[in-house]
């Protein structure tokens, strides 16, 4: 725990994180998920697309397991989670790569309501899966609102 109260006094004291996130996904967001599909669906084959579509969930899964890990507990953390894995295992069960592609096409148009509110867990995953990359903190940042 000692190891971990400065990140979790920086994270929590600090208003620029919440600043930093968004209240809702933007457009800019969905315009990139839009261009990432594109990518997978321009994949050599399904394994192609599917080893990219997952490691970006990797990475944003690394970042909800780091903030679990600083905010253990965290109800609204831990339940989105499981939505991640779910996702995960949509992309893995996959049989071609327009079944990848329609994965982020499906998280793309999800919809949340005027603002999303933020668990102190799920803002500290979120800036980290933006840390990890833009795709990784924009799954995050639809999944979790």
């Amino acid at each position: 725990m000692i190891r971990r109260l400065p990140l979790i006094l920086a994270l929590t004291t600090v208003a620029a994180p919440a600043l930093a996130i968004p209240s809702c996904p933007t457009d800019e967001h969905r315009a990139e998920l839009s261009s990432f599909e594109k990518r997978l669906l321009g994949a050599d084959d399904v394994d192609d697309a599917r080893h990219m579509a997952l490691s970006k969930v990797d990475k944003s899964r690394k970042a909800i397991d780091r903030a679990a890990y600083l905010v253990p507990g965290d109800r609204e953390l831990i339940a989105h989670q499981e939505a991640l894995d779910a996702f995960a295992g949509d992309i893995e069960h996959a049989q071609t790569k327009e079944e990848v592609a329609k994965g982020f096409s499906d998280l793309r148009a999800k919809h949340a309501g005027s603002s999303c509110y933020y668990s102190t867990g799920e803002i500290i995953a979120t800036v980290l899966g933006f840390v990890l990359g833009i795709l990784p903190g924009i799954i995050l940042l639809i999944l979790l609102c």
